[in-house]
């Protein structure tokens, strides 16, 4: 015989219980922002871009990536002599279909 019963439990949780408790609710709700505000989009015309910018500030707010920010990786186990960076062009393969032409500047 199966008897269904209503369960309750509690748990008391303290914010001093992991050093990344105080970060995880403020990251969770910028990605739910992000989301809803992403969600948004599809429903509706952002020409001037301010769910975008929205989307933006929310991600560099708190340090997330979204479709409007990226991460960028620096080494810094090598420096170079002087005080100033020095530019170091890499190659990046072209996607079939696209020409080089018309993505990259001449330079000139």
């Amino acid at each position: 015989m199966t008897v269904n019963v209503p369960v309750t439990s509690t748990t008391i949780a303290t914010a001093s219980e992991s050093p990344l408790a105080p970060n995880a609710v403020p990251a969770v709700w910028a990605r739910m922002q992000i989301a809803d505000l992403t969600q948004q989009m599809t429903h509706t015309d952002d020409r001037d871009g301010e769910l975008a910018d929205q989307i933006k500030r929310i991600a560099l707010d708190y340090n997330l990536m979204s479709a409007y920010t990226a991460f960028v990786a620096v080494d810094g186990s090598r420096k170079t002599a002087g005080t100033q960076g020095t530019t170091v062009p890499v190659p990046v393969p072209v996607p079939d279909g696209v020409k080089y032409e018309n993505t990259v500047e001449d330079g000139g």
